[in-house]
């Protein structure tokens, strides 16, 4: 387990150091403790509102009123309309006149 009392976050994000060169382990240390908050912030909220979700769903009684019911005749009329676009669709259809020149 992590001792987070040993780790001194000065030291981290601290611009003073006795060396001049690139302090590329510093920006990681930076960059990968930012993501880590980051990414606990937003999982979170996401179990917040996955909770909150599922507890008004397990809640919520199934009434007989609110199942799919099919209308058949609904279904039927929309059919005849939609064979009645395809006939009208194939009879304005023109085959293209031009011939390929490579035959």
């Amino acid at each position: 387990m992590i001792d987070f009392k040993n780790i001194d976050f000065k030291e981290i994000f601290s611009h003073e150091r006795e060396d001049l060169h690139l302090m590329v382990f510093r920006s990681w240390k930076i960059l990968l403790v930012t993501f880590v908050v980051i990414l606990s912030i937003f999982l979170s909220i996401d179990l917040y509102i996955f909770n909150k979700y599922m507890d008004e769903t397990i809640q919520e009684p199934i009434e007989k009123d609110k199942l799919l019911q099919i209308d058949r005749t609904a279904i039927d009329s929309v059919v005849k309309i939609l064979d009645k676009k395809a006939e009208k669709f194939k009879a304005n259809l023109i085959p293209p006149t031009a011939k390929d020149p490579s035959i």
